[in-house]
């Protein structure tokens, strides 16, 4: 059942990740460098913003599975978080957004940027919360289904908006913030789904909020170390950089797309297994599936220069020399993220959040430290490096709890 529910994904996350390079093809040959790093920063922003509702309740949602039911009070209260607290992060962004601008004289752009992503991270809260029902009761092949609907839907409404708005990039933030609700409204239509969002009792909040905490602490450090480059680039280098070096960050997130899908239909299997041989079965059938994603990328890279040459002409001379790094970044946490979701089981996702936080740290300082120095290209290497550093405190943590369980003679 795991092989086929990661076929399954794999295959769904492929065409997601198809109409989104398409999509950002698309984007790319219609902005001009400076409105394409507007767009980028939207992304960016986007990406933290929703973390707030993002992996963590999400986790906790298939740990404590109860009655398998949609409104079974763990979802209840999931799904009132998520809109709740996406809604004040939404409302926060925009203050804030305005706030700074009026401080600080700063590009109104980047603030049109900001007050959007907070809208775009909203919409997203609902079909992410359906992505962690069907992965929690591992109806694997509705989640497949449902993930390249939102990418098809995306990719018409840039399609759209790159003909009705070719100018600006506001066509487009507006086309990221109506395609996750418009295929959440489909979905839930179809499916006969309730849309009203039950209220839960504020105990069933605790265990979940407790639990959440420390996962979004650590999603959220580990999405700002990928993208702190891009709000440091923004302030040190100008906006054309930060479109080269966002560009460069949107074309390898496919590979992080599939650590996603194998994460996602591992989880409820390693997070709900009764014994720890069940769970090593699964992380052995996960490096091996990462070891065959990993022959199959070997194929573009190889051909890298060609493939930007194709698709972007005007831009692959500057984008090829940050992809390179950035492609190995994304290759280290295809080999370990999966592994790592023994710490889920565990209970112990304050340790990813310690690692982060140092990775973080060691990204910002060095950025600030480079950047100046040697430019865009000094971010993608940061960004290897910072990776490498976060991931082999994690792996040392995990390898130490074994270590020390197998010598008290427990079983693991």
């Amino acid at each position: 059942m795991v092989l086929r529910g990661i076929h399954a994904v794999l295959w769904a996350r492929a065409f997601d990740s198809a109409f989104g390079a398409v999509g950002l093809v698309i984007i790319a040959r219609t902005l001009t460098p400076e409105d394409l790093g507007y767009f980028v920063f939207f992304v960016s922003a986007a990406i933290l913003a929703q973390e707030f509702t993002g992996e963590g309740l999400e986790a906790a949602l298939v740990r404590f599975r109860s009655a398998g039911a949609l409104d079974d009070p763990t979802a209840k209260a999931v799904r009132q978080l998520k809109l709740g607290v996406g809604a004040l992060v939404a409302l926060g962004l925009w203050i804030a957004a305005s706030v700074v601008a009026g401080v600080t004289k700063a590009d109104p752009g980047y603030r049109i940027a900001v007050g959007c992503a907070g809208l775009f991270a909203l919409s997203l809260t609902e079909v992410r919360y359906l992505f962690a029902a069907l992965q929690r009761d591992r109806q694997f092949y509705r989640y497949a289904l449902v993930v390249p609907i939102v990418g098809a839907v995306k990719l018409l409404l840039v399609v759209v908006a790159a003909s009705v708005s070719a100018a600006h990039p506001y066509g487009f933030y507006l086309a990221f913030m109506l395609a996750p609700a418009a295929t959440f409204c489909l979905v839930a239509r179809l499916w006969r789904m309730p849309v009203r969002v039950p209220l839960a009792r504020v105990t069933d909040y605790r265990p979940i909020v407790s639990y959440a905490i420390w996962i979004s602490g650590s999603t959220m450090l580990f999405l700002l170390m990928q993208r702190a480059e891009i709000f440091l680039i923004s302030a040190v280098l100008t906006p054309a950089d930060v479109g080269r070096y966002g560009l460069a960050l949107l074309l390898v997130s496919g590979i992080d797309y599939v650590t996603v899908a194998i994460k996602a239909v591992l989880l409820p299997f390693v997070t709900q297994a009764r014994r720890a041989a069940q769970v090593l079965g699964k992380l052995r059938l996960a490096i091996m599936v990462s070891a065959a994603v990993l022959v199959v990328l070997l194929i573009p890279y190889y051909y890298l220069d060609a493939i930007l040459a194709l698709l972007v002409p005007q831009k692959a001379a500057g984008v090829a020399p940050l992809i390179r790094p950035l492609f190995w970044a994304a290759v280290v946490s295809l080999w370990l993220d999966p592994l790592l979701l023994w710490l889920y089981r565990e209970d112990q996702p304050v340790i990813l959040t310690a690692a982060n936080a140092t990775a973080l740290a060691v990204a910002v300082s060095l950025n600030l430290w480079l950047l100046p120095r040697w430019g865009v290209e000094a971010a993608a290497y940061i960004h290897l490096l910072s990776r490498v550093v976060s991931r082999a405190i994690q792996v040392g943590y995990q390898g130490w709890i074994v270590t020390t369980r197998r010598a008290e003679g427990v079983v693991v």
